[in-house]
C-alpha cells in the first residue's frame, strides 16, 4: 500500500515547479484531467474578470426576469409603500 501511495504523491517542490511552468505559459484556459475526466479549469486572470462581469450581468437579467414572472404568476397587486400604509389607514 505504501508503494501505491508513493506513486501518486507529488513532492511539493515538483508540484510548485510544474504549476509555475503552467502559470507562466497560461494564455488560454487549461483543463486539469484525472483518469480521462475533466476535474478543473485554470483560466488567465483577465479572462476570469471578463467572465465574472458577464456572469453578473446575466444573473441580474435572470433575477429580473424571474421576479417579473413570479409577479405575473401571482394574483397579488403591486402597491407602493405609500399606498400600502394608506390602505391600512396609517398616515
Amino acid at each position: 500500500m505504501i508503494k501505491e501511495i508513493e506513486k501518486i504523491i507529488l513532492p511539493i517542490t515538483e508540484f510548485r515547479h510544474d504549476m509555475t511552468r503552467i502559470l507562466d505559459t497560461l494564455n488560454e484556459p487549461r483543463i486539469l484531467m484525472n483518469r480521462d475526466k475533466a476535474k478543473a479549469v485554470i483560466v488567465p486572470y483577465e479572462l476570469y474578470k471578463a467572465m465574472e462581469t458577464v456572469i453578473e450581468d446575466k444573473m441580474d437579467e435572470f433575477l429580473a426576469y424571474e421576479a417579473a414572472e413570479r409577479l405575473n404568476d401571482s394574483e397579488a397587486a403591486y402597491l407602493t409603500h405609500n399606498k400600502f400604509w394608506e390602505k391600512l389607514g396609517v398616515e
